[in-house]
């Protein structure tokens, strides 16, 4: 690893310390590898516990997230992701979100002539969020939502949801929670779907409505809340990911 890469990475061990993840036990763990490596990765061993939560539109992923994020007592990384990495590489947050997993390819499209291809370029995003995820793994006791995370990590040390739900379900929570009409909420759904399923597909060869990437897949279209959060509360800990 480069001097530059190793203060990339401690770079980015402060910044998550600063979203309740301990930089001494990141640290501690961190000293168990070897960081020189150009290659470097976590060792599996030292990974985890972790839980990523992968969720359709409209599936309640990011409140079921931060609830069993406080039930379980760890930090919940979501959205908050792309922002850190705009800290860390010096990028705007609003333009490195053009590149994030939901955003639709004409307003990347429309700013590609008024902006360096660096702050665009998904290559270089899905680079360094595999870095992030990876330093999160480490540290454990973490919620990972979205941005197809249990691809990155070593799966024996984590549990791997996926979240869904029907169509017409999701559209009318989407309308409601955002506030838009029923068509607005369908064409943002069905947009949502595609631009992530593309990026699994790019990245990873996969598709992302295939179960067996997941350890437990849910349809939340007749369940509340508070069920869905206890059965994933459940699985952590029967897993023995809480101890």
């Amino acid at each position: 690893m480069s001097e530059h890469a190793a203060h990339t990475t401690a770079d980015v061990i402060k910044e998550l310390a600063d979203h309740r993840l301990d930089w001494d036990r990141i640290n501690s763990r961190l000293a168990a590898l070897d960081p020189k490596h150009p290659d470097w990765k976590p060792a599996a061993e030292l990974v985890g516990p972790y839980l990523t939560i992968s969720r359709q539109p409209g599936a309640w992923g990011d409140e079921v997230a931060q609830r069993v994020g406080e039930a379980l007592g760890w930090a919940v990384l979501n959205g908050e992701v792309v922002d850190l990495m705009a800290e860390l590489f010096n990028l705007e947050p609003n333009m490195l979100r053009l590149v994030d997993e939901a955003k639709a390819s004409w307003v990347r499209d429309l700013v590609t002539d008024f902006l360096p291809m660096e702050i665009i370029d998904r290559d270089t995003y899905v680079h360094h969020l595999g870095r992030v995820f990876h330093l999160a793994a480490l540290h454990g006791q973490v919620v990972l939502v979205g941005r197809a995370a249990n691809l990155f990590l070593p799966r024996t040390r984590g549990l791997s949801v996926r979240l869904i739900g029907t169509e017409s379900r999701r559209v009318d929570r989407l309308a409601a929670k955002d506030g838009i009409d029923h068509h607005e909420a369908e064409k943002r759904v069905r947009d949502i779907n595609h631009r992530r399923a593309r990026l699994v597909r790019h990245y990873f060869g996969r598709d992302i409505e295939d179960p067996l990437l997941y350890d437990l897949v849910l349809n939340t279209t007749a369940m509340k809340v508070d069920h869905v959060v206890a059965i994933i509360t459940d699985a952590c800990r029967a897993r023995g990911l809480d101890a």
